[in-house]
């Protein structure tokens, strides 16, 4: 037996220990303090054991349930492919703590539709200089490209996260195209006006200035799919084609002068067009056509004179492709007056192109490029580096390939609008 305080040998017959003097207690069980203290683990660790699998037991697998019964294991339930994310979620995106969806009074909807409603109109608000337009009826940064969404009006402050718990639309629509549906009450108006809208049990409810409406969803989708800015092909026609002839046709007798078509494009829906009245060729102006086949009638004139044209024009036609558009910034450019043309022709002359008496029946300068036709269709192109240099080309498509040439290689802009169509 050993000594409980210094773990020295005892004889069963001794009353303390001879080694420290400790007192020895008859009967108990002397063992060494780190046997002791493995013990008391022991069956500590086994109680905590115990109630581990006795909970684990009966929270989160089923057994000992039912009357002692055991339950049968859990399948683990696999996971459609649809359901798993593309990506992963934005650790630092705002997160939404509900685990369930939250359902609120039509009436309380209607007010957050408003609310989404002024914040959009306060966010255009704050860009005067910015073209917004209609992109297949959704409102539209033109400059930046970018749709506007909800989600970045929250972002911005204007709104808060509770005006994301369910999806919105934010529109651009013009009220009187509501007018063949007989379920909402609009104004006779082509304004642009922002729609903000939500799913209801009959269709698609919307807020605007004009209050709050519903309309059925298929309604709406006919709405949608006439702002899609589809016309087909793009041509860019010779001045013998009907719809050129037609285009200048309308111009010189509405204007009752002749014009020079410095550009011209058509789909199937629109005829986009560039002029210059003769011996104007420094002042350009732009119309746009409405076509049914080769029928055209006038739908804008003098676009150039607006701050952005580009959104005069979506707001007249939201379904106008921008790619009829010439690749030039309409209303802005750096031509001369023909005057300015005398010292281009004392160059050509110089370089004998073309002789002394010889005069043009077109001609546009720009701070960089020239371009000139003469009797017989006999054109020039020229360009200023340290000096000018002209080409001769065969007509305006092969100056437009030149021009483009030595944009691509940084010797001059792109300056399209010198150019006559014909």
């Amino acid at each position: 037996m050993l000594c409980r305080n210094c773990n020295g040998s005892i004889g069963p017959e001794d009353g303390v220990c001879k080694v420290c003097g400790h007192p020895v207690r008859k009967g108990a069980k002397n063992w060494p303090r780190f046997v002791k203290m493995a013990m008391v683990v022991l069956v500590l660790g086994a109680g905590v054991v115990f109630v581990v699998f006795y909970t684990q037991g009966r929270i989160d697998f089923g057994f000992l349930t039912d009357r002692g019964a055991a339950a049968a294991p859990p399948v683990e339930a696999e996971i459609p492919a649809e359901n798993i994310p593309a990506e992963l979620p934005d650790p630092t995106a705002p997160q939404n703590v509900e685990t369930v969806p939250i359902v609120r009074d039509e009436e309380t909807r209607i007010e957050i539709l408003s609310e989404i409603y002024v914040a959009a109109t306060v966010f255009i608000s704050q860009f005067p200089q910015t073209p917004f337009i209609s992109n297949t009826g959704y409102l539209f940064d033109l400059t930046n490209e970018t749709l506007i969404t909800v989600e970045m009006l929250s972002a911005t402050g204007l709104i808060g996260y509770e005006h994301l718990e369910e999806p919105k639309l934010l529109l651009f629509l013009r009220p009187a195209d509501f007018a063949p549906f007989d379920e909402v009450e609009m104004p006779n108006s082509e304004q642009m006006t922002i729609f903000v809208g939500h799913e209801t049990i009959t269709g698609i409810g919307l807020y605007s200035s004009f209050g709050y409406q519903e309309i059925f969803r298929e309604n709406l989708n006919e709405i949608l799919l006439s702002y899609m800015p589809y016309g087909g092909e793009i041509v860019r026609p010779m001045s013998a084609h009907p719809i050129f002839q037609a285009a200048l046709g309308n111009l010189n007798q509405m204007a009752g002068q002749d014009h020079d078509v410095r550009y011209l494009a058509f789909d199937e829906n629109f005829v986009f067009v560039t002029v210059s009245r003769v011996g104007e060729s420094h002042q350009l102006q732009h119309y746009v056509f409405r076509r049914d086949g080769d029928e055209i009638s006038l739908m804008l004139a003098n676009a150039e004179g607006a701050r952005h044209p580009a959104q005069v024009i979506n707001h007249a036609a939201p379904n106008f492709n921008f790619e009829l558009l010439p690749y030039f910034e309409i209303g802005r450019n750096t031509l001369r007056v023909p005057d300015d043309a005398a010292f281009i022709l004392e160059e050509l002359r110089a370089a004998n192109f073309i002789g002394a008496d010889y005069e043009p029946e077109f001609a546009a300068v720009a701070n960089f490029h020239a371009y000139l036709v003469f009797p017989g269709n006999q054109a020039f192109l020229g360009i200023l580096g340290n000096d000018w240099v002209f080409r001769q080309v065969s007509g305006w498509q092969e100056a437009e390939e030149l021009l483009w040439e030595w944009a691509q290689e940084g010797l001059v802009p792109y300056s399209l609008y010198i150019l006559r169509q014909e």
